[in-house]
């Protein structure tokens, strides 16, 4: 999850993006998986951006939350919200999953 500073639709390479792109193809390559992707249709008329440049019409989706396959299965709800906390050009990005992420004894299972 995090503020990549990266549309994942551009899939040129520059050298200011290579590294960011890398990411990207990195988390795909894990087969994770874009939450927002996931919930929503992006297109074209809706690409639901999360950043946008005041006064302007530049935006891009620049703000993620990757998940597993497996994790995927146990996610409920997805939202981009406008919030006055952070209401200067970003959106916050929240996901609600069915799993308990804290369930310690279970890792310690794992871990033996």
């Amino acid at each position: 999850m995090g503020d990549f500073n990266f549309d994942p639709k551009n899939r040129h390479v520059t050298s200011y993006n290579k590294r960011k792109l890398d990411l990207i193809l990195d988390l795909e390559a894990c087969n994770l998986f874009d939450n927002t992707q996931l919930v929503y249709d992006i297109t074209t008329n809706t690409p639901h951006n999360t950043w946008f440049k005041n006064n302007s019409q530049i935006a891009s989706r620049i703000d993620m939350i990757w998940c597993s396959e497996q994790l995927s299965t146990n996610l409920i709800e997805h939202n981009l919200i406008h919030t006055e906390l952070y209401g200067y050009d970003q959106l916050l990005i929240s996901s609600t999953y069915t799993t308990n992420f804290f369930n310690f004894k279970n890792r310690v299972k794992l871990r033996q």
